[in-house]
């Protein structure tokens, strides 16, 4: 069985994993500026380099099986499933990680969550939509990640979607 992805490669994994299921909704993936410092621990990038050798050497063929992926489903929380099980067929992914995508959507329908729609792509409607994107968000003030976890649990407080998430305290701060 293949092992989780790394935690140095997940994030741009799932960025092109969800980009092509944006596609079954006539959405699309952005990217604006951070809005959260980070601060860095000293560590050792050798380590990070062998974290993210899948990247390198998988990147071209990964998204080659992406562009060429189709799902026969009318219902997105199926392709969400099928996609992530032929990502592991096509190991790009472990087990582990399809395990964790099935409890993400059974999670999602335990909350009530309405999955859109799967409908045929139209690059115009997308293309038209972005425009109406408000860049509101490139104007506010960058947070350190603690005072980002406050703002969370703030919203979580008068949010009703929000108010079903719980955010746990991290025993490495003071939240």
């Amino acid at each position: 069985m293949l092992p989780l992805v790394s935690f140095r490669v997940c994030d741009i994994w799932r960025g092109y994993w969800v980009q092509r299921l944006l596609w079954d909704i006539n959405g699309s993936l952005g990217f604006t500026k951070p809005t959260v410092d980070q601060i860095r621990n000293a560590h050792n990038y050798l380590d990070d380099y062998k974290d993210e050798l899948q990247i390198y050497e998988q990147t071209s063929k990964f998204i080659d099986f992406l562009s060429e992926w189709q799902s026969t489903s009318t219902k997105l929380e199926v392709r969400i499933v099928e996609l992530m099980e032929a990502m592991a067929a096509g190991e790009f992914i472990g087990e582990k990680d399809v395990d964790l995508a099935k409890r993400w959507v059974q999670d999602l329908k335990n909350v009530n969550y309405r999955f859109p729609a799967v409908t045929r792509y139209d690059s115009e409607a997308v293309a038209a939509s972005l425009g109406q994107i408000s860049l509101q968000a490139a104007e506010k003030p960058r947070l350190l990640s603690n005072e980002a976890l406050r703002q969370c649990q703030q919203e979580a407080a008068v949010d009703e979607p929000m108010s079903r998430i719980t955010i746990t305290k991290d025993p490495r701060t003071d939240l």
